[in-house]
C-alpha cells in the first residue's frame, strides 16, 4: 500500500471552463477513503484512490499535473500528482481534508476530484463524485447482516454515440445490447444477432424453416438464423418469446429508424464499414466469403471452434447479409433491411417494402432480431412485481433506468434483513444489470440519524468533583448512513424549565453495539418526575429541541 499522510493544501483560484476527457479519464474509486494516520504535524486527510486510464498522448512529465478536489461546503484545493501517480499510472491518489467532510449530514457529502493541468488549473479529465458510501465511516446496524452495503452488479456504461451489452443472456439465451439515445431515438434494446431456428422453434412448435421454400440451400440448422419468416410470423414469435415469463417484459419488431442506426453503428455511411458494398470478412453477401465455403447462412452467433463474421463496432452480428430482417415504419408497413446470403450487395442497400403481413417479400430469406420493449415506467413495474406485494415493500420505491439497466430502491423496511432479499429477489432479472439498493432500516424516521428509545435499561450515579451525575443507558438504533469518521457528536438534555445540558457523545462516536449513555447533571437540570426529554445533535450543541443541529427524534426519559 501507497503511505502519504500529512500535506499542506493550497487553496485554488477559479479556473475557465474547458472540455473533459482529455488527456485522462477517471473511472472509479478503488475503496473506501480512510484518514491517514498521524505521524507528523498537518492536517488529517480522507485518502482515496481513484481508478484512472490515461490517453497515449499524456505527459510523463510529474509535474504537469494536479489534482483539483470539490467539497461540500463548494470550496476548492488542489494537491500535486505524487510521482508513481503520473502516466501511465492505473490510479492516483487523491486527498481530501477530513475536517471538511466531518459534522456534515450524510446526504450533504459530495466531493469531486478531476486531473488538471498545473500551470493553467484546467480540467484536463471528468469529474468523479464520492458520496458518504465512498468514505469511512462508523459501522451501522447490529450485525454483518445489518451493516451492508445492500445492492449489487456494476451499471451499463455506454459511450456516447454507442450501445453496451447487458450481462446477462434473455431465458432464451439471446443476447441483447442497449443503444444509448441519440439525436431524436430514444434509446432501445436490441438482440445481438438475429434469433436462430433453434430459438424460433422453443416458442412457435410448427415452424418449418422450410416452409415456402423450394431451394437446395441448407439453412435448417438450429443454430442458423430462422428463415421463412413473415411479419405476423416474427410477431407470433415475438410474442411467444414475451409469454415465456409472464412477469417479465415484451418484445417487438425494430422501427426503420431503429435497426439503421444500430445496424451501422451510429454512423452516416451506407454500411458500418463505409460506403463500398463489400465487406468479406462482415457481411456474408452473395459472392465470395473468406468464413464459408459454400453458399449459405453463416450460425447466428458462433460457437467455439467456429468461425464468423465480424460484429459491427457496437457489438452486432450480421446486421448487413446473412438474412435479412424485419422492421416496422411509422404508416403501420413493414420493410426488409439490409440484404441476405443471396443479395448482390450495391451501395445503399434497396429497403424492401412489404404491406402484406403474411407475406415474406420477394423471397423467403427474411428473419427476425427481436427489440426488447423496456421502458422506465416497465422495467420498475417487473422489478415491483418481482419483490411481491407483501406489506413488506409497501414503503418501497421502485425506478429503474434502462440505459444504465439499473434498479434503484428508496424508502424503508419493517426489517433490516428485508433489504437483502431486495437484493436476492431482483437477482433474478436477467436485463437488469446492477441494483442501487437505497432502502433504510427500521426505525429511524426519513431525515434523521438517530431513533432514541425511551427504555432506561441501566442507571448509575457519580460524584466527580462533587457533582452528581446519573449515567442513563438507552437502547439506540442508528441510521445505515452517518456521517464520516471524526465527526462531532453531543447529547443533549432539556428540562421542563428550559435548562439545557449538553456533553460530547460518551466513545466519542456511535457504536452498534453499545447503548447511548446520557449524562444528566443533576445539579444543573434536575430530574422531574415529569422527566427530561433528549436529542442528539451533530456538530455542535443543541439549544432547543428544534435545533437545525439536531439529528435523532426528542425522547423523555422518566
Amino acid at each position: 500500500m501507497r503511505t502519504l499522510l500529512w500535506i499542506g493544501f493550497v487553496p485554488l483560484m477559479a479556473v475557465a471552463t474547458v472540455e473533459v476527457g482529455t488527456p485522462a479519464t477517471l473511472l472509479r474509486w478503488e475503496d473506501r477513503g480512510e484518514v491517514a494516520v498521524n505521524r507528523g504535524p498537518g492536517q488529517p486527510v480522507f485518502r482515496m484512490v481513484a481508478v484512472i486510464s490515461w490517453d497515449a498522448s499524456a505527459s510523463r512529465d510529474p509535474n504537469r499535473y494536479a489534482v483539483r478536489v470539490t467539497l461540500p461546503d463548494g470550496g476548492q484545493i488542489t494537491h500535486s500528482l505524487e510521482v508513481r501517480d503520473t502516466p501511465p499510472s492505473p490510479s492516483i491518489t487523491v486527498l481530501v481534508p477530513a475536517d471538511r467532510l466531518r459534522d456534515f449530514r450524510p446526504e450533504q457529502v459530495t466531493v469531486k476530484a478531476e486531473v488538471i493541468d498545473s500551470a493553467t488549473g484546467a480540467a484536463v479529465s471528468n469529474s468523479l463524485e464520492a458520496g458518504i458510501d465512498d468514505f469511512s465511516n462508523p459501522g451501522q446496524g447490529e450485525s454483518d447482516e445489518e451493516r451492508g452495503p445492500f445492492g449489487w452488479g456494476v451499471p451499463v456504461r455506454i459511450a456516447s454515440p454507442g450501445a453496451a451489452l447487458i450481462p446477462s443472456p434473455a431465458p432464451n439465451g439471446q443476447r441483447f445490447v442497449r443503444v444509448r439515445p441519440g439525436g431524436t431515438l430514444p434509446g432501445f434494446t436490441l438482440a445481438l444477432s438475429e434469433s436462430s431456428v433453434d430459438e424460433v422453434r422453443k416458442s412457435l412448435k410448427d415452424y418449418d424453416p422450410r416452409s415456402g421454400r423450394s431451394d437446395d440451400f441448407r439453412l435448417e440448422d438450429g443454430s442458423q438464423p430462422a428463415v421463412a419468416l413473415s411479419p405476423a410470423r416474427a410477431r407470433s414469435f415475438l410474442d411467444a418469446l414475451g409469454k415465456t415469463n409472464p412477469s417479465g417484459p415484451s418484445f417487438r419488431l425494430p422501427t426503420e429508424e431503429e435497426w439503421n442506426a444500430a445496424a451501422k453503428a451510429g454512423k452516416p455511411t451506407a454500411f458500418w464499414w463505409g460506403d463500398q458494398p463489400t465487406f468479406p470478412q462482415g457481411a456474408n453477401f452473395l459472392g465470395p466469403e473468406p468464413v464459408l465455403a459454400i453458399d449459405t447462412t453463416a450460425p447466428a452467433v458462433s460457437t467455439s471452434g467456429q468461425r464468423s463474421f465480424e460484429a459491427n463496432p457496437w457489438g452486432l452480428f450480421h446486421t448487413f447479409g446473412n438474412a435479412a430482417e424485419w422492421a416496422t415504419r411509422t404508416d403501420g408497413s413493414f420493410v426488409r433491411l439490409g440484404g441476405h446470403f443471396r443479395t448482390d450487395a450495391t451501395s445503399p442497400l434497396p429497403a424492401e417494402s412489404v404491406t402484406d403481413e403474411n407475406s415474406t417479400g420477394p423471397d423467403p430469406y427474411v428473419g427476425v432480431r427481436p427489440v426488447l420493449e423496456l421502458t422506465e415506467d416497465r422495467g420498475a413495474e417487473i422489478a415491483r412485481s418481482t419483490l411481491g406485494n407483501e406489506k413488506t415493500w409497501e414503503r418501497v420505491q421502485v425506478a429503474f433506468d434502462p440505459d444504465r439497466c439499473t434498479v434503484t430502491l428508496t424508502g424503508s423496511v419493517p426489517a433490516t434483513s428485508d433489504r437483502k432479499l431486495a437484493d436476492r429477489r431482483l437477482s433474478g432479472l436477467w436485463f437488469v444489470s446492477a441494483v442501487d439498493n437505497r432502502i433504510e432500516g427500521p426505525g429511524v424516521p426519513a431525515g434523521l440519524l438517530a431513533n432514541l428509545d425511551s427504555r432506561i435499561v441501566a442507571r448509575k450515579r457519580k460524584t466527580p468533583l462533587g457533582k452528581t451525575i446519573d449515567e442513563l443507558t438507552v437502547p439506540v438504533r442508528w441510521s445505515p448512513r452517518l456521517p464520516v469518521e471524526g465527526s462531532h457528536w453531543f447529547v443533549n438534555v432539556f428540562s421542563p424549565q428550559g435548562v439545557v445540558f449538553s456533553h460530547p457523545m460518551i466513545g466519542g462516536k456511535p457504536d452498534p453495539r453499545r447503548p447511548l449513555v446520557v449524562a444528566v447533571d443533576r445539579g444543573t437540570i434536575g430530574f422531574a418526575d415529569t422527566g427530561v426529554r433528549v436529542a442528539l445533535s451533530l456538530g455542535t450543541p443543541a439549544a432547543t429541541p428544534t435545533d437545525a443541529s439536531v439529528v435523532s427524534n426528542v425522547m423523555t426519559l422518566k
